[in-house]
């Protein structure tokens, strides 16, 4: 094969493999974006109905949603670093002075704080600047945060299994016994009891 047709040849499995990385990564958002409205929906839910049943149910619903979200944001990146170290590679065929995705750690926080300095930002602007050469993740914040969701979804399903799980209390004995009212109305059969009063007999018999 000739050096025209082993570059073009390069050229198009560097294309093709930029573009899959780039779709993966749009994959990936989206997908975080419906499953995070979809948890979002279901919190509401389990904070409007007060119900024990349907407390258990949208929490175990949760809490399966948030571990499939979980898994998926796992294989989206599975295949995000996949095609970014495919690309490294082509990239290396091509020409290995691009440096585009084959470029060290080291060498690319050192341009990212050149640019930095060379900005002119002031002490504000140079707290941020100073945080994101930490460089983290956005794909691992994502992936965080339904790990999050999960062990959320998990702690309500156990605070609805144990709100079912206490004995119901018996409400007879627990109601207080009305008192009697005595501005009821009478129905005239009831006898009007009067103490009796002694009278002078009564007292001479006595003594």
């Amino acid at each position: 094969m000739s050096d025209d047709a082993s570059d073009r040849l390069h050229e198009i499995q560097f294309r093709a493999a930029i573009e899959t990385r780039n779709f993966e990564i749009s994959l990936f958002w989206q997908r975080s974006n419906y499953f995070l409205a979809l948890s979002t929906a279901i919190a509401v839910g389990y904070f409007t109905l007060d119900k024990p049943q349907h407390e258990l149910l949208l929490s175990l619903l949760g809490s399966i949603v948030a571990w499939l979200w979980f898994l998926v944001n796992l294989g989206g990146k599975f295949w995000q670093a996949r095609w970014e170290h495919r690309l490294g590679q082509v990239e290396l065929g091509l020409n290995p002075d691009l440096r585009l995705f084959t470029v060290p750690t080291e060498e690319a926080v050192l341009a990212v704080k050149n640019s930095f300095e060379n900005s002119g930002h002031g002490h504000i602007r140079g707290l941020f600047d100073w945080a994101i050469l930490w460089k983290p993740s956005v794909s691992h914040a994502m992936i965080s945060l339904s790990l999050v969701f999960l062990m959320f979804w998990l702690t309500l399903v156990g605070l609805a299994l144990l709100s079912l799980a206490q004995p119901e209390r018996d409400t007879n004995c627990d109601s207080p016994i009305p008192a009697s009212d005595s501005s009821a109305p009478t129905t005239g059969n009831e006898r009007l009891i009067v103490p009796a009063i002694p009278t002078e007999t009564t007292r001479a018999t006595d003594r």
